[in-house]
């Protein structure tokens, strides 16, 4: 589940309206199965339940007029992923925003480290062990120490 599917399913209206856009629906709201969009009588967007013990199926009526006394929502899919968060105690909001957040900065702090490596590789040039496996930059980390050793040079350096 992604992180833009997380704050949706917690109640955020952005992440709801931006996955409506990328025309990706929420969980079912009753058991969290996939749903799967359809287009049913007099051209209806429905809603249905990809579990078969939940079958759940919805629809929305509002002001589009698709059939003489057939009408649905302008924007069915908005409103489908439209939903309040289910109730959760404020501690356990804050915990699952702190992990995503957390997830998001150690992404970009692999990245950053990944630019910092290749290019500390490229100034000392290949250690034995990149000359050793033929392949540069990658087997670097091969000592077990998890830094590589362009970053131990540098820092030896002091850089």
């Amino acid at each position: 589940m992604t992180d833009k599917i997380k704050c949706a399913l917690l109640g955020n209206r952005q992440a709801q309206n931006e996955l409506a856009t990328e025309g990706i629906s929420l969980p079912c709201p009753f058991c969290g199965a996939e749903m799967q969009t359809e287009k049913g009588y007099g051209n209806v967007t429905f809603f249905r339940c990809q579990d078969r013990r939940c079958g759940a199926c919805i629809s929305f009526g509002g002001v589009k007029k698709v059939m003489p006394r057939i009408t649905e929502a302008a924007r069915p899919l908005r409103n489908f992923n439209r939903r309040t968060a289910k109730p959760v105690e404020p501690m356990q909001a804050q915990l699952i925003a702190k992990d995503a957040e957390v997830e998001r900065l150690t992404r970009e702090r692999d990245a950053a480290v990944d630019d910092i490596e290749k290019v500390l590789h490229e100034e000392c040039g290949p250690c034995g062990v990149c000359e050793q496996n033929k392949n540069p930059y990658a087997e670097c980390k091969a000592d077990g120490t998890g830094v590589s050793c362009c970053i131990k040079n540098a820092k030896w350096r002091g850089v």
